[in-house]
């Protein structure tokens, strides 16, 4: 579960819990009594590049019909005093041509 907070238009800080859920369909009529939704479904696609200081990934997001967008990310991330808590503080640029971008990237980290 992450909770994010824009700082700037394409900043932001954000406080990822990373737990384990033993009943899914528990969890899942929690959070409809909470928010009176199911939420929606999407899938993503992460790609990770080795950098030299925080980390780096491609995002894709697929939805319904076909469509997709694509997040280049820029982010440090950081334990805190809790177990499984993370600060994140990074940047985000929406990216119009994911597939020539992270081609672009694997032949720049070839040369390296």
């Amino acid at each position: 579960m992450t909770a994010k907070s824009n700082t700037h238009a394409n900043e932001f800080r954000s406080l990822t819990l990373v737990a384990q859920c033993p009943d899914p369909e528990e969890f899942e009529a929690d959070v409809f009594k909470l928010t009176d939704s199911l939420g929606h479904f999407n899938v993503e696609e992460s790609t990770h590049f080795n950098v030299l200081r925080g980390e780096l990934k491609l995002r894709v997001t697929y939805q319904k019909q076909n469509q997709s967008y694509g997040e280049l990310i820029a982010y440090k991330r950081s334990p805190t005093s809790v177990d499984g808590v993370y600060l994140a503080e990074g940047s985000i640029t929406g990216v119009q041509d994911v597939d020539n971008l992270k081609v672009s990237f694997l032949t720049m980290l070839k040369w390296q």
